[in-house]
């Protein structure tokens, strides 16, 4: 009967060992995002529109079946943006830079096609856009400052929540163990 208790200590210290780890691992996911280039330095600027598409893809996911591979596409948003910084003209592409949203290398492709349909459904019949732009390297610019993929960080917050909930568990057992209350009881 006693060996129930300590079982059940070393799972939750172990499924906490386990948490712990997948938290940081989500945890440097998003911080490598944000810190990446250090885009939180980068400077809104204003942009043009020189072209922009929706093309169709064959999705990589599909590759080793030929006929899924040609029926079920990619969207994929083309746009190329010319933009003015510290008085020189460049162009880019870059839509973000979190290669997991990229649908022509992603083979997981969960919500990137959304994603490209929505930026070209809003932007097709805009010329002026708002850009972000980095300082030291202007010629790197991105319409999406933070491309987080908020579904590992929501995982983030989801493990490190029951991380210390593991932790609230394990010390509440260690300061008050399964006969604390019938200790307390005083016997004349």
């Amino acid at each position: 009967m006693n060996k129930l208790p300590k079982l059940l200590i070393v799972l939750l210290s172990i499924m906490l060992f386990i948490f712990l780890l997948l938290t940081f691992k989500f945890l440097n996911i998003n911080l490598k995002i944000l810190t990446e280039h250090q885009k939180y330095n980068w400077k809104k600027t204003e942009a043009v529109i020189n072209s922009i598409k929706l093309i169709k893809t064959p999705n990589p996911a599909l590759k080793d079946d030929p006929y899924l591979y040609t029926v079920f596409l990619n969207d994929v948003c083309e746009i190329q943006y010319s933009y003015n910084f510290n008085k020189n003209q460049y162009t880019s592409n870059n839509i973000g830079f979190n290669k997991r949203r990229d649908t022509t290398k992603n083979t997981t492709n969960e919500g990137t096609n959304e994603l490209h349909r929505l930026l070209f459904q809003k932007l097709q019949y805009h010329k002026k856009i708002f850009i972000y732009v980095n300082p030291k390297h202007p010629e790197h610019a991105t319409l999406i400052q933070y491309d987080f993929d908020y579904k590992k960080l929501g995982s983030t917050i989801i493990t490190f929540s029951f991380s210390l909930l593991l932790i609230v568990l394990l010390y509440l057992n260690y300061k008050y163990p399964s006969n604390y209350t019938s200790n307390q009881i005083k016997l004349k």
